[in-house]
């Protein structure tokens, strides 16, 4: 029973990598959900980003066991409370073996917590899939953006990570709200020749090019 959220709780006390891999096993379902709507050229990165989220999860879940449970309303068989509805009809075979009572509220805890750890990483790997995917494509407007300003078809896959945050920097110098700038616009911004603009921007074309896919 709660096999997940035992897991969870045998990570967090030990930090072997070996509960790790099993709770993604879990979790394969619903990571390759969230992987599946994204599309397919950002899948390899985001799978890495949920991966990065599941574990700032598991090192932040705060396990409750403060839990109450009624437990005239098990005697007397008048259950109001869902998740207690819930946990017994999930677990009714073995919980006809349970003749504990500390050990059937004990795992009626790790229940709840499970619930809870499931509806936490469900809600997280939205939100990071989410967020992913809005900065990828205001990344691969301004991507579009810079093959625009150094003449390079969109029809063409190149990479960006090539450049350096002074070449990023100087490439954003052309991006008007309104329209891109010309090199002399951008020459006369920063005190420099047309023609020092068009080196610069060469060098960035062939830079680019080299990090083509």
């Amino acid at each position: 029973m709660n096999s997940l959220i035992k897991l969870v709780i045998n990570y967090q006390n030990t930090k072997d990598d070996i509960f790790f891999e099993k709770i993604l096993e879990k979790l394969k379902n619903l990571i390759y959900y969230n992987i599946k709507k994204i599309p397919i050229s950002y899948q390899e990165e985001i799978y890495q980003e949920l991966l990065l989220g599941l574990y700032n999860v598991l090192i932040t879940f705060k396990i409750n066991y403060n839990i109450k449970i009624n437990q005239q309303e098990i005697e007397n068989q008048n259950i109001t409370n869902k998740y207690l509805l819930a946990f017994i009809e999930k677990y009714k075979d073995d919980l006809l073996r349970v003749n504990n009572k500390d050990l059937f509220i004990n795992e009626f805890i790790l229940f709840c917590n499970e619930n809870q750890f499931i509806n936490y990483i469900n809600k997280r790997f939205k939100s990071i899939r989410i967020s992913f995917y809005q900065k990828q494509e205001k990344e691969k407007a301004i991507y579009e953006k810079y093959l625009e300003i150094i003449k390079l078809s969109s029809n063409n896959t190149y990479n960006i990570k090539y450049l350096d945050d002074e070449e990023k920097a100087f490439l954003k110098l052309f991006v008007d709200k309104e329209r891109i700038l010309t090199q002399k616009e951008v020459g006369d911004i920063l005190g420099i020749s047309q023609q020092a603009i068009s080196r610069k921007l060469k060098k960035i074309k062939e830079k680019y090019k080299k990090g083509k896919v």
